[in-house]
């Protein structure tokens, strides 16, 4: 059990507490430098409609629990592709990257330099996909330390069951700041589509090498285009 606090300074005095903040984390209310450890959990672009989804949620829990929670925001703001970039866009997330950025940008303000670390996993067929996470990381200094393939649903599961879904995620980790500890990414090859677990640990060595790169955003995006150039079509996540 916790004691919940609602602030910075209640949180960081003794063990065992916890603050629950809802809003944008765009701004987040804590101090520059202040966090040891971010695990979040990005959308993954196009897989899943977050904010349709909490749409039917929001219905019964504003009703259910009217002063609990601010139940009304701008869905046109979430950090979701609209749709897949199967047609050719060049990018397909329209104010989704914008978002991320956005999200990743305040990560690093609150993240400590070096020492504080950033974690979560991450998977997608899309070239898009990857060059959206790429470019809003990027643009928020943030490096990879290390990254790691793991066994994500189980095949039985009724979210990947007879489709053409990746099995394994990238577990990656990052750090904002450049002590000279962080690890040299190979340089990318063709990325095979094959197998799952090879596809998340070269998608991974990619992803480490961009970060460590000059590329621009659009130069991001073409490597990226370049390196997954035969993903598994039909149905996807």
């Amino acid at each position: 059990a916790g004691v919940e606090v609602f602030g910075q300074d209640a949180l960081a005095s003794g063990k065992r507490k916890f603050w629950l903040i809802q809003g944008d984390s765009q701004s987040l209310p804590l101090d520059d430098r202040s966090v040891d450890l971010i695990v979040t959990d990005p959308p993954y672009y196009d897989n899943v409609q977050y904010s349709d989804l909490a749409a039917f949620f929001r219905v019964w829990l504003s009703r259910l629990l009217p002063d609990e929670a601010d139940w009304f925001y701008d869905e046109s703001r979430s950090a979701v592709a609209a749709k897949s970039s199967d047609a050719g866009n060049n990018d397909a997330s329209g104010g989704s990257l914008k978002a991320l950025k956005g999200i990743f940008l305040e990560c690093g303000r609150v993240l400590k330099p070096n020492e504080g670390r950033m974690a979560f996993t991450f998977h997608h067929w899309d070239p898009n996909a990857w060059a959206d996470l790429a470019i809003a990381l990027k643009a928020a200094g943030f490096r990879l330390v290390s990254a790691y393939a793991a066994h994500s649903e189980h095949p039985i599961s009724v979210h990947i069951r007879n489709l053409n879904s990746i099995k394994h995620d990238s577990i990656l980790v990052f750090k904002v700041g450049g002590d000279g500890s962080s690890r040299a990414w190979a340089h990318p090859a063709p990325i095979a589509t094959a197998d799952s677990e090879a596809f998340c640990r070269q998608c991974s060595t990619a992803l480490g090498w961009l970060l460590e790169s000059d590329h621009s955003p659009d130069e991001i995006r073409a490597v990226w285009k370049n390196l997954i150039r035969s993903g598994p079509r039909g149905n996807r996540k």
